[in-house]
């Protein structure tokens, strides 16, 4: 059976703004229509950017996950108290975060760095940490809830330790002796490490959370993700590692015991309120209709 112009364009035209179109459907569009680029044409689309798309909702993506927080809290019986610890740990460590920018201001101008350099070479730093962690930290947490918080927190230790090392190599690029370098990473140490502890305990007593907990804290930490993105997606806090192209399942599975489902990050970013660019969806109709136009010649 073949499918008409009329069904097609509206199939095509649902595909193109419902992006995560399930390859079921897709096959099956392939086999009961003459127009198979356009298939490679949906499937084979520019990479989702989490972290551009969270800063692009700003206020819009924060109401978003204090209510999603809250009625995961209600749903689930957690402690108000706990959910606003949770939010108020992150908050500290995003305002020792723009405290370590401000301080690195002068050093970053006199070397010609801004912060968006120095996020892109400590991404490259830590995707270099990660493989070490994925070789050093290959055991899975422990049953036992009592032994699973004390190999957590020396994994996360062992790990902050590797991403401070990283962070006085990029720092000497500005000049900014070891020492010096080291200090400012000790202010902000124990805030992190406070905030991946609780993250660890409030996973390990509601796995039902994992994926809220780690969005939350992903939206979080925006105002300052040039320095905390490439940081905690060591730990799974986004869609992926340090750099494009690197997963966060790994970490995700590592520390929490768990990792997000692949299309829940697009997914929650589309009911926070995230669209589809207009660019990409006339993108997509112009191509259709210029290969149904052939098609149509051909028959």
């Amino acid at each position: 059976m073949r499918v008409g112009f009329v069904q097609a364009y509206a199939i095509i035209f649902f595909s193109a703004v419902c992006i995560n179109a399930s390859a079921i459907f897709i096959q099956q569009l392939s086999v009961n229509m003459p127009f198979a680029p356009v298939v490679y044409l949906l499937t084979s689309r520019s990479p989702f950017d989490f972290w551009r798309a969270a800063k692009e909702l700003g206020d819009t993506l924060t109401a978003y996950t204090d209510k999603e927080l809250h009625d995961a809290a209600n749903r689930y019986n957690v402690a108000a108290e706990k959910i606003t610890e949770f939010k108020g740990e992150i908050l500290q460590v995003v305002s020792n975060t723009q405290s370590l920018a401000k301080g690195l201001s002068a050093a970053l101008e006199e070397h010609g760095f801004t912060l968006d350099d120095i996020s892109e070479k400590l991404s490259l730093e830590f995707a270099l940490v990660m493989e070490e962690m994925k070789t050093e930290l290959s055991e899975p947490l422990p049953e036992d809830q009592t032994d699973r918080y004390r190999v957590r927190a020396t994994m996360i230790s062992i790990s902050l330790q590797k991403v401070e090392n990283a962070f006085v190599k990029v720092m000497a690029m500005c000049a900014i002796s070891e020492s010096d370098a080291r200090s400012r990473f000790q202010e902000l140490r124990p805030g992190i490490e406070h905030v991946l502890l609780i993250t660890g305990n409030f996973i390990d007593n509601h796995p039902q959370l994992v994926e809220i907990i780690l969005f939350s804290g992903a939206a979080l930490i925006i105002p300052e993700s040039w320095f905390l993105r490439p940081l905690l997606s060591l730990f799974g806090f986004g869609p992926y590692g340090p750099v494009k192209g690197s997963t966060a399942a790994w970490a995700q599975r590592t520390f929490w015991g768990g990792a997000v489902k692949e299309g829940s990050w697009f997914a929650r970013m589309q009911s926070a309120g995230m669209k589809l660019p207009k660019t990409k969806i006339a993108g997509f109709l112009a191509a259709f209709l210029g290969i149904a136009a052939t098609t149509r010649c051909r028959l």
